[in-house]
């Protein structure tokens, strides 16, 4: 018979025993079931992530194969375009084509890394993080921005301080700022505004940099999850695959920082993020 504890009275004496509890065979015999079904869940669950993540990378070697042949195309035409082989070339048609040639070689380049960025999470070691002002990165974004600017007569004022020196990597902070002022062109009625504060958050500072339009707003049902992968606003319409917003929130996370959307006081909507400040 097995040892039955037994339970000491305040004043020494040891009263009634305690009763033990044992599992009968049925008991047991549920339990073993109930272990095994979890089990078999848990490998299809398994099973499942195996299949999604092997879907994924399709997917993105299609697209990565699909970008690069339009890109080696372009890239073609416009390096004869440079050498003059079509004709001579005017100072302002020279600087569009330059242009244009530094967005395709980006282009070349983030599809070159687009399936190793899935497949390897992003992280700081994998930036060139220097100390810079976002000063350059915004005249780089405008000039690239210009003609659709303009075409929807629309303003993009530059109130970045000089000051606020941030630790970043340029190319990957310029490609976030791209797809803020893009989204942003999309829905500003007159004008957007990129402006820098400097902020601590538990003892440590940051630089926050905002892009700010006048249009209608983000709708209170889309803020939740504006962030996740392949989600699109009501009112985006059919353009882009909700792709944009997310890849900010992972590059901006790369850099320790945090991207954010609230509502504009003057009405429309507040995009920023926040990087960490240097000095």
């Amino acid at each position: 018979m097995p040892y039955v504890p037994e339970i000491e009275e305040e004043d020494g004496s040891f009263g009634e025993t305690a009763t033990r509890h044992s599992l009968t065979e049925d008991e047991l015999s549920q339990a073993a079931r109930e272990v095994g079904r979890l089990s078999r869940d848990l490998e299809r669950l398994r099973e499942q992530i195996r299949t999604e993540r092997a879907d994924h990378e399709h997917l993105l070697a299609v697209v990565s194969h699909e970008l690069r042949t339009p890109i080696t195309v372009v890239g073609g035409f416009l390096r004869l375009l440079l050498a003059e082989g079509a004709g001579p070339l005017g100072e302002e048609q020279r600087c569009f084509l330059m242009r244009a040639q530094r967005a395709c070689e980006k282009l070349g380049a983030f599809t070159k890394r687009l399936l190793e960025g899935a497949r390897v999470p992003l992280c700081a070691g994998a930036l060139d993080l220097r100390p810079a002002t976002l000063g350059p990165v915004f005249t780089e974004v405008a000039a690239a921005y210009r003609e659709a600017l303009t075409a929807r007569e629309l303003s993009l004022v530059d109130d970045i301080d000089p000051s606020h020196v941030a630790r970043f990597d340029s190319d990957t902070i310029e490609r976030v700022l791209s797809n803020l002022i893009d989204n942003a062109i999309r829905f500003a009625d007159q004008r957007i505004v990129v402006t820098t504060r400097r902020l601590c958050d538990n003892g440590r500072a940051f630089v926050e940099v905002s892009v700010v339009d006048d249009g209608p707003g983000v709708r209170e049902a889309d803020c939740r999850h504006i962030f996740a992968p392949y989600v699109r606003g009501e009112d985006a319409g059919s353009e882009g695959l909700g792709l944009g917003l997310a890849l900010c929130q992972r590059l901006v996370e790369a850099h320790e920082g945090q991207i954010g959307l609230a509502a504009s006081p003057g009405g429309g909507s507040r995009f920023s993020f926040t990087l960490p400040s240097e000095g």
